[in-house]
């Protein structure tokens, strides 16, 4: 009878599970520190979005066009101002302003 190893005990096939182990770790690796990055791309997108928001809103001509652009921007859930400072800023009196909730 011949002496034969277990599969996994031969050199190569010992290399290529191992080789396939370090892949899929890399690949998880990926996975994880782009789902990360993206992340943090996002809330650095919303927070340009916002200050952009807030430049067009100041650079409104009067000051009864900004106070209704800065009203309908907060209550429509485009602008967020969970402090209403932006609201105070603008619109001055009764803030802060609540989404208004669509019909």
């Amino acid at each position: 009878m011949e002496n034969r190893r277990p599969l996994i005990g031969r050199p190569t096939v010992l290399a290529a599970a191992i080789g396939a182990g370090a892949s899929i770790g890399v690949a998880v690796a990926g996975v994880i520190g782009g789902s990360i990055s993206a992340y943090y791309q996002r809330l650095s997108d919303t927070d340009k979005l916002r200050t952009s928001l807030v430049l067009n809103i100041a650079s409104q001509g009067s000051a009864s066009g900004r106070v209704e652009v800065a009203r309908a921007l907060i209550e429509s859930g485009v602008l967020p101002d969970p402090d209403g400072s932006i609201c105070m800023a603008f619109v001055g009196m009764g803030c802060p302003l609540k989404i208004a909730k669509p019909n």
